[in-house]
């Protein structure tokens, strides 16, 4: 327990009109660190029943020492958490917040947590439970945040003749000190860069640097520094169980321990082991050009850095990346390539310089140096990228464009861009467009990027949006293939998610299916670059059949959740062909009037939070599709998109064969009124507000059993 209200005193409810919380103490004897683990206070609420969202929203400020402030010697700073807001009840409600995201230093000395409401009429009245003395029960204070017409302002809520606090309770449980250090292999002459994490943060904390062997105690280290070290930059320097110290000294090849000492002395928090390693040259350069790499092996995210000297009389010359198992060098065989000012423009002789690459896939790879147009090798070095870990999230999206949604595709790369791929969530796609639609003529103006740059079927790990336009498209093509494979074909997707699983793997995986949708009739279209006037798309069967064939399906694993990003895919007849294949199904019963997922936020939300449930996740993306879908006339009026949990199916479908078979012998009832209830049932597909009285295929089926209930239509039944 870091905090509990005693007090002898009667409790009793302090009404409040703004943002209002209580101080508290929470300074550790031990010298501990700690995450807040939870929260618990208690409101009162007289609410109006006729009155709709009342809600409240719970935070956490640190609490500074703000000499700039005459009146309080304390007061409210940094906000630490914000909950999302939560639904206000009737009468006294306990309420408990669990597995808070903030961490709180040994140094810390207090924090306030504070509540607001939202949507009370002037009838209704909030407040907290709380307890008051003439002598005070709390060192501190309880604070209120007054809004004026262009600032807010803390103020203290308390006076001299009364002070009192809101009752609360808080847990936290410690955090032990640890070191880390980039995972990433140390070359040689390369700085040091220590990580530290939950320490004491004594300003005289210390971490050294020995011989792998050295005992501390008896053997100066090789290198030191303080934790306050300047190098931090830290804000505030009372501030130091977090941070990072770099070492630039030089230091041998071979094995070392960095060790993490408290105050000054020599007891112990941590200790890691590092091993530094030699810096690679090739000794065998042609024409006295050579090219050196900093790393001999990469991790999966690292940008390989090819650095060249000696090159002064190559003309145009180029770097250029190939599989250490290819033989011939060709244009054919090569996996990327830049000319030597790191570009694939401007070429010009340079001497020496360094050219990067980017999304390299796991493998063992030659760079070569070589003139344009010739392949004669003039200089080469072999490197290596490391297979990828697990991470927690792995998108797969098939965005089957190639017909007149192909304006639409780009928008959502984009939004797509603006989460973008990270160590946590892999977002990948596979794009074919129409690069004949018209729309695709502005592209390289707007976007930066022309048709042709999709040209056939186009693989990627989307990237961040790295120039800050999100107009422009910046993710590089891993892999492509001809226009002609065709993404109708089934066996393209279960090639797509093949490659997804094996060279992304995570913990956690999604599919979505992105392109026209009509329910029973299908899903896709491939028009072939505008060149195919009929095409066929898959049947959910095909595509069933495509996941089933996948090696991922094979070693019995299901996705986190399959989705269509289309219209008209909500329904039974869908659901049922992927029940079993996913653990949240995603889809619209209506049209979907232009807008589709929110990638920008719905990526954002797996990227913020990649440890996030399932059903939490399913439950926020459908609030989120929800908010962006909020402008057209259509979608005001008629929207629909859902989240099924697929753990529900067997129960649902059991439930349903039956209604289905007692609806098909009540249909034979001359005096049954089943077209009568269908025909006034909600009906899907409606293309305009002019058709919104029409009948179509599709109707909700909890509508008309509803329906049925309400007619009662076989009285005694």
């Amino acid at each position: 327990v870091l905090y509990q209200t005693f007090s002898d005193n009667l409790k009793k409810v302090f009404f409040i009109d703004n943002e209002t919380g209580s101080q508290i103490n929470i300074k550790d004897e031990t010298g501990k660190s700690r995450d807040l683990n939870q929260v618990k206070f208690v409101y009162f609420s007289a609410l109006n029943p006729f009155n709709k969202n009342q809600t409240a929203t719970f935070r956490i400020y640190e609490v500074s020492n703000d000499l700039s402030n005459k009146l309080y010697k304390t007061y409210p700073g940094q906000l630490l958490f914000e909950s999302s807001s939560f639904e206000l009840q009737d009468g006294y409600v306990a309420v408990t917040i669990s597995n808070l995201p903030v961490d709180i230093s040994a140094s810390e000395e207090s924090v306030l947590w504070t509540v607001e409401y939202d949507g009370l009429d002037n009838i209704e009245k909030f407040g907290l439970l709380g307890v008051s003395s003439k002598q005070s029960v709390n060192t501190n204070r309880s604070w209120e945040k007054v809004n004026y017409t262009n600032y807010s302002s803390w103020q203290r809520l308390d006076d001299k003749l009364e002070t009192f606090e809101f009752v609360s309770i808080l847990t936290a449980i410690d955090n032990i000190p640890e070191l880390s250090i980039d995972d990433k292999l140390i070359i040689e002459n390369d700085p040091v860069i220590v990580d530290f994490r939950n320490g004491p943060g004594n300003t005289l904390d210390w971490i050294g640097i020995y011989n792998k062997n050295a005992f501390p105690e008896s053997e100066a280290p090789l290198a030191w520094k303080y934790v306050s070290d300047l190098a931090n930059n830290l804000e505030e320097e009372s501030k130091f169980s977090d941070g990072r110290i770099s070492f630039t000294q030089k230091f041998l090849p071979k094995s070392y321990n960095v060790i993490y000492f408290k105050n000054d002395s020599f007891d112990e928090l941590a200790r890691k082991e590092i091993t530094i390693t030699k810096r690679t040259i090739d000794t065998t350069p042609i024409n006295n050009a050579t090219l050196i790499t900093v790393k001999e092996e990469y991790s999966f995210e690292d940008e390989v850095q090819i650095n060249f000297i000696n090159a002064e009389k190559i003309e145009n010359g180029i770097i250029e990346i190939f599989d250490i198992s290819v033989s011939e060098l060709s244009e054919e065989n090569s996996v990327d390539w830049k000319y030597l000012n790191n570009s694939k423009t401007n070429k010009r002789n340079l001497n020496e310089g360094v050219v990067t690459f980017n999304s390299l896939k796991p493998g063992d790879y030659n760079a070569v140096m070589r003139e344009e147009g010739n392949y004669s090798v003039l200089a080469k070095i072999n490197f290596k990228i490391k297979k990828q870990s697990a991470e927690n999230w792995t998108i797969m999206i098939y965005g089957h464009a190639d017909h007149n949604l192909t304006p639409a595709m780009i928008e959502d790369l984009l939004e797509m861009e603006q989460s973008g791929s990270d160590a946590n969530l892999n977002i990948l796609a596979q794009i074919d467009i129409d690069t004949n639609n018209r729309a695709t003529k502005l592209w390289e103006l707007k976007h930066g990027v022309g048709p042709e740059y999709f040209d056939g079927v186009t693989r990627f790990r989307i990237g961040n949006d790295i120039d800050n336009n999100p107009l422009s498209f910046n993710s590089k093509i891993l892999q492509r293939f001809p226009e002609s494979l065709g993404m109708d074909d089934p066996k393209q997707l279960e090639d797509f998610i093949n490659w997804c699983v094996t060279d992304y793997p995570a913990d956690n995986y999604g599919l979505i299916l992105w392109n026209h949708g009509a329910q029973f009739a299908g899903y896709g279209g491939d028009s072939n670059n505008g060149t195919l006037k009929n095409y066929d798309g898959l049947n959910t069967k095909q595509i069933r059949n495509a996941i089933l064939n996948t090696e991922f399906t094979k070693n019995e694993n299901k996705f986190d959740f399959i989705s269509f990003d289309t219209c008209l895919m909500g329904g039974i007849e869908v659901i049922y062909d992927f029940h079993d294949l996913c653990d949240v199904f995603f889809a619209c019963p209506e049209l979907d009037y232009g807008d589709g997922w929110d990638y920008d936020n719905a990526f954002n939300l797996l990227r913020s939070n990649p440890n996030i449930n399932i059903l939490e996740f399913a439950q926020k993306e459908v609030e989120i599709w929800s908010k962006h879908h909020s402008n057209l006339s259509m979608d005001k009026t008629h929207k629909v998109h859902a989240a099924y949990n697929m753990d529900k199916f067997e129960e649902f479908i059991n439930v349903f064969g039956n209604f289905s078979k007692e609806l098909m012998n009540y249909s034979k009832l001359e005096e049954g009124i089943t077209p009568k209830l269908r025909a006034e049932s909600i009906h899907y597909s409606i293309v305009s507000r002019s058709n919104a009285k029409s009948q179509t295929y599709f109707i909700d089926l909890g509508y008309f059993a509803n329906k049925f209930l309400q007619e009662d239509p076989i009285p005694g039944n």
